[in-house]
Order: C-alpha cells, then sequence, then structure tokens
C-alpha cells in the first residue's frame, strides 16, 4: 500500500536536501506528489492520485499553504508553520489541521500554539553525516582566505537567514554595525546583501560550503523573535559552534544547563556574544542527546507510520 507524501515540492528551492527528501529515501513505502507530476497544483492533485495510486489509503501532507487534498483517505499533516505564533493565523492551515486524522508538529513549541489539537512531535532532523565539526583554521586558511584578508580581525561571528525582521535582521545588523573587532559571515539564500568593511555577504550558497562557512565561525547568531525550531541554530549546533539566539523554537525546550552548554539564549546579546567568547560550550553534545539528528527522525516517523498502517487497516 503506497503512502502519498505530498508538499508544493518535496525537495529545497536551491536544489539542497530537506525533510521531505530524507522521507523519500529511507522509507520505502513513500510515493512522491509534487509540482514535478506534470499536474496543475494544487486543483488536480487528488484526480492525480486517484488515478496513479489506486490502492493508496494514506496522505503525508504539509498543513500549510495547501488545501487538504483528499478526505476519504487517512490524512497525516506536518505542522512546522507557527503561523499563530506569528499572529498570521491562517483559513486553509486551519481547515487541513481541523480535517486531519493526525498532526504531526516539529517541535513543542509549535504544538503549544495549537493546543487545541492532539499532536505527535518529530523534529525535523539534521544530517549529521554533512554538519559536522572540521578543521576551523583549515577552512578559513585553505578555503575563504579569512585570516589572510582580516588578519587583525580575532573573532569571527555567522548570521544565516533572511536579511528582514522574521529574523531579527535590525538587531544582527546594529550589532554588526557596533562590533568591529568581530568578521560577520553573512549568508542569504537569495541576492540580498550588506556591505561594511568587517563582512562578507554570501549568496545561495550549497549545503557543503555552508557547513565550512560555520566550521570557520566562533559563534552563530539570530534574531528572530519566533522560531519553530530554528533548523540554521541547530545545524549550528552540530558542527559544535554556540549559538546566541533569542528563547524560541526548540531551544527554549532546553533545560536552562542545556541552554549554557548550547551557548547564549536570551535577549541580550552584546552580553551574549561576550559569554561565548570568554568559555567553553558543547552544543554538538546537546543536539546529540535531544536526538535532533536525521536518524532519529526517520526512527520516529517509521513508528508513527506502523501503528497508522494498522489502523487503517483495520478500518
Amino acid at each position: 500500500m503506497p503512502i502519498i507524501l505530498c508538499n508544493d515540492l518535496l525537495t529545497g528551492w536551491l536544489g539542497e536536501k530537506v525533510l521531505w527528501d530524507f522521507l523519500l529515501e529511507d522509507i520505502r513505502d513513500f510515493v512522491p506528489v509534487d509540482k514535478r507530476c506534470n499536474l496543475i497544483f494544487p486543483s488536480t492533485v487528488k484526480e492525480y492520485i486517484d488515478k496513479t495510486y489506486p490502492t493508496s489509503k494514506i496522505i503525508v501532507q504539509n498543513a500549510t499553504f495547501m488545501p487538504l487534498i483528499d478526505n476519504t483517505k487517512y490524512t497525516i499533516s506536518y505542522l512546522q508553520d507557527n503561523l499563530r505564533g506569528m499572529n498570521r493565523r491562517d483559513n486553509c492551515q486551519e481547515y487541513v489541521l481541523h480535517n486531519s486524522n493526525l498532526i504531526i508538529a516539529n517541535s513543542k513549541y509549535t504544538a503549544h500554539a495549537y493546543s487545541d489539537y492532539n499532536t505527535e512531535i518529530i523534529p525535523i532532523g539534521i544530517d549529521e553525516t554533512l554538519f559536522k565539526p572540521l578543521d576551523k583554521r583549515n577552512e578559513k586558511i585553505v578555503n575563504h582566505f579569512i585570516t589572510d584578508k582580516y588578519g587583525s580581525i580575532e573573532k569571527i561571528g555567522i548570521f544565516v537567514g533572511d536579511f528582514s525582521e522574521v529574523k531579527g535582521w535590525s538587531l544582527i545588523k546594529n550589532i554588526i554595525d557596533k562590533r568591529k573587532d568581530i568578521y560577520w559571515i553573512l549568508v542569504s539564500k537569495d541576492n540580498q546583501n550588506y556591505n561594511i568593511d568587517n563582512s562578507f555577504t554570501y549568496n545561495k550558497i550549497d549545503q557543503n560550503k555552508l557547513v565550512s562557512l560555520l566550521n570557520c565561525a566562533d559563534f552563530f547568531i539570530i534574531g528572530s523573535p519566533v522560531e519553530t525550531q530554528c533548523l540554521a541554530a541547530i545545524e549550528a549546533c552540530y558542527c559544535n559552534i554556540p549559538v546566541i539566539m533569542k528563547n524560541t523554537g526548540i531551544f527554549s525546550e532546553f533545560s536552562d544547563e542545556d541552554k549554557n552548554r548550547v551557548g547564549y539564549i536570551g535577549d541580550d546579546f552584546e552580553t551574549g556574544i561576550e559569554k561565548v567568547l570568554s568559555s567553553k560550550h558543547n552544543p554538538l553534545e546537546v543536539v546529540q542527546e535531544h536526538r535532533l539528528g536525521m536518524k532519529d527522525m526517520i526512527i520516529k516517523w517509521k513508528d508513527v507510520l506502523n501503528k497508522v498502517k494498522k489502523i487503517v487497516g483495520d478500518l
């Protein structure tokens, strides 16, 4: 019995592997349905599924930005966009959630905003074979020439995200302008840029280069007022780079001890920078203890799907 995996696009916009790619790779029951199936998305999705996979009884679909695909099938909706938390309550998302048989949220933080629904929690896993510690000196000098060009600056910070208030850009920009003693690596998924002597912006880079840049840095920083997980920060942790961010996303679920081991979680970013630069942290150990890697994510998904297949089989 094939299980339909449906989103507008089941891979990253820049070709990077995302949640859906890993589910398709590691769970053989899944079959992909997205815009690449030569259909008019989403209006002809149900017709396509009925014709192509007539024996399918289960659909896993994104809970946000797409309608409920087929209310005659057992629907698992994956909730990774906390629109309520961002004061952007969306009728389409609410309808999908209300009519799903099972909701899986990517964090307790997200699930809390939708407490009127019963949800399972499965965080999006990080590819620990890709995001890992590398030789910091080698990445700086050999791959990016940072030490050669900016030899007088000893510390490096990295920001990864959109240059907008969604990621707290005005807060980050003010710190960059103020802290001339730090060299700043800025990573944008589009063509945004910020020109200042002590920074360099990288646009639309692949994940291998992102890993290399993370391993150049002494800390990761992001100013988002709201996050569901904050994958960019978790990726930094898997590279054993301490993070500076607000008490949001999956990090808000950590104990105070774990928050201190990860870096700085709070509102005073100036204090946070001094803290991470003056003390030792072990963010990799923390995210491993919390089982935020891809392998653990796949195990959890397989457990849920096995339960659902039994339920559907008994109907």
